[in-house]
């Protein structure tokens, strides 16, 4: 992944997680060249274990899941999501504690998950951090049925599964207006296993972990209307 809103000098580092369950090792590379050569190589150290996948570098910090908690880890401290489920129990279709996601778009930062009062359900909140939230959605989106998630401009959308090859763009909630409407986008799964996506506003692009493989699909605006 890398980071939206770089501070001046990180704008092509890339950073890597290597798993999803408790995992403390950040791996930074300098340049697109060194992370597809796996050379010069930085480890950082995080001081909690990270949870799943839906982790996300903003302004030179990361933000994570902690494991096996309902918790939100940055540099400053902690963000407790008040009921949110974890541990796989409220996670994406692929599991691998994907039960909270963190995502980065023009408007900040916003966290992904669901409750044991909304039946599984997705919520998500606006601003996340750094230790507060500024508001909070329900939509009408299971997360067990559905692939992955990421915004664009304050509206979510999500990928209706996440092994299917020729996939789609299925459901958008816009939190601009409140509304949520059933679409369909096609989008392709090329390795057939997607366990991670998130828009980068600065490049204009999802990047994707798919399988193993770091996969980008640039995204084109339409003029408004």
């Amino acid at each position: 992944m890398m980071d939206p809103l770089p501070p001046t000098g990180d704008e092509t580092k890339i950073y890597v997680l290597g798993g999803y369950a408790s995992i403390r090792a950040l791996w930074m590379y300098g340049s697109y060249a060194d992370f597809v050569t796996r050379r010069r190589k930085t480890i950082i150290t995080l001081p909690i274990g990270v949870a799943g996948t839906g982790h996300v570098i903003y302004n030179g910090t990361i933000y994570y899941p902690q494991y096996n908690t309902a918790k939100v880890t940055e540099a400053h401290g902690d963000q407790h999501l008040p009921g949110a489920l974890y541990q796989n129990q409220g996670q994406f279709s692929f599991g691998c504690y994907s039960d909270i996601d963190l995502a980065a778009d023009e408007r900040g930062l916003w966290a992904v998950y669901t409750t044991t009062a909304n039946d599984g359900y997705i919520r998500h909140q606006q601003n996340c951090t750094p230790l507060h939230c500024r508001n909070t959605w329900r939509t009408n989106a299971k997360k067990l049925n559905v692939g992955n998630t990421f915004f664009i401009c304050g509206v979510m959308y999500s990928v209706e599964a996440h092994t299917i090859l020729d996939n789609r763009v299925s459901y958008q909630y816009d939190t601009n207006t409140q509304e949520q409407n059933l679409i369909s986008i096609p989008f392709s799964i090329k390795y057939g296993l997607l366990t991670q996506m998130l828009y980068n506003a600065r490049h204009r692009a999802i990047f994707a972990w798919d399988n193993g493989h770091l996969i980008s699909y640039p995204v084109e605006f339409q003029p408004s209307r």
